[in-house]
C-alpha cells in the first residue's frame, strides 16, 4: 500500500532527526494504546519542521497523561481529497464503504456501500454515488484527483484483506488522493471477537 515513510520515536531527543529522515516536513501523531481517533484528542500535528518537532513531541506525549506513548513521525503529504475506505462485517458478508473522509466523515456522512468482492466498475460507481465525484473532478480551480489511482488502491485493499479472518473491521481514514497518486495516511484495525 502506498504509505508515507515513517518512524516511531519514544524520546524527545530523537524527533528532530526523524523529521529530517522522512524529508524535512512531517506529520506527528500520538501513538497511545486505545486511542483510535487521534485528531479528536489533539493527537495529530501537520507540516512540522525539525525546529518545532521537540515542542510538538512534548504536547503529543502529554495526551497520554503519564501512560504509555510514543510519536509517529510521518513524511508530510500535501493536502488532497480525503477519502474514507472501510471494510466491516455483516450477516451477508463483508461490506466495503467509501466516502468523504478525514475530519468531515461524520459531519458530511456521505458514503456508498457494496458487498465484497468488488470490481473497478463497482468502485467507480460508488464514487459517482457520493460527493467524491465532484471533488475528484476538481473544485474551484483545483486539479482533478487521480481517480484511477484511488480505484486501484481500493482494489488492492480488498484483495489484501480477502483472506483475513471473518469479523474484523478496517477503517482507513484518510486516504489522500492527489492529482498524481493516492496515499494511505491513517488506519485502524479491530480484530474479530472470538
Amino acid at each position: 500500500m502506498p504509505v508515507p515513510e515513517s518512524l516511531v520515536v519514544s524520546k524527545k531527543s530523537e524527533v528532530s532527526a526523524a523529521v529530517l529522515k522522512v524529508g524535512g516536513r512531517a506529520v506527528l501523531k500520538a501513538v497511545i494504546p486505545g486511542l483510535l481517533h487521534k485528531s479528536d484528542a489533539g493527537g495529530v500535528s501537520l507540516d512540522i519542521s525539525e525546529d518545532s518537532a521537540p515542542e510538538v513531541f512534548d504536547r503529543l506525549i502529554a495526551i497520554a497523561n503519564g501512560g504509555e506513548a510514543s510519536v509517529l513521525v510521518e513524511r508530510f503529504v500535501p493536502k488532497g481529497i480525503e477519502v474514507l475506505v472501510g471494510i466491516t462485517p455483516s450477516p451477508l458478508g463483508r461490506v466495503l464503504t467509501i466516502g468523504v473522509g478525514g475530519v468531515l466523515t461524520e459531519v458530511i456522512n456521505d458514503t456508498a456501500l457494496r458487498l465484497l468482492p468488488v470490481s473497478s466498475e463497482d468502485v467507480n460507481a460508488m464514487i459517482d454515488e457520493t460527493r467524491l465525484v465532484k471533488l475528484f473532478a476538481g473544485v474551484r480551480g483545483a486539479k482533478a484527483a487521480d481517480r484511477a489511482a484511488f480505484v486501484e488502491l481500493v482494489l488492492r485493499i480488498t484483495d489484501a484483506t480477502a483472506g483475513w479472518d471473518e469479523g474484523f473491521e478496517l477503517d482507513i481514514n484518510p486516504v489522500t488522493v492527489l492529482s498524481n497518486g493516492a496515499w494511505v495516511l491513517d488506519s485502524a484495525y479491530v480484530a474479530a471477537n472470538k
